[in-house]
């Protein structure tokens, strides 16, 4: 005899595909500060009526994870703000990129959808 206590059905965007049907994230040039300085981002999603969870990863010009951002609908908006530290020891001037996953919940079922991302440099200070 089994036990089902519940299943979750996870429906994945393929690694390429997102774009604005589903929110998108966005942030403009800056200089790369000295030491740790925090930077800005802005989000919107578009979830529907359903909960939601967004997830936003922040990757550096050598392609490496620097930190991720949470959201979720119980405590936060469908368009707001979020923000990175960033270490100018633990990275370089370049080009910078923000991705973003929404997962969508309706029951038991998750839907998971990339969102449009963000592509930016952070230069040297002149």
């Amino acid at each position: 005899m089994a036990l089902v206590l519940g299943s979750t059905l996870l429906v994945a965007s393929p690694a390429g595909a997102g774009g604005s049907d589903y929110g998108r994230v966005w942030r403009g040039d800056e200089v790369l500060e000295r030491g740790c300085a925090h930077y800005p981002f802005r989000y919107r999603v578009r979830p529907g009526p359903h909960d939601w969870a967004a997830e936003f990863f922040l990757r550096g010009p050598r392609g490496q994870g620097l930190g991720t951002v949470g959201k979720l609908s119980d405590a936060d908006r469908v368009r707001g703000r979020g923000r990175f530290e960033v270490c100018r020891t633990s990275t370089r001037p370049g080009r910078f990129t923000i991705r973003g996953k929404l997962t969508i919940t309706r029951g038991f079922e998750q839907d998971v959808h990339w969102v449009e991302p963000s592509r930016f440099r952070l230069r040297r200070a002149g």
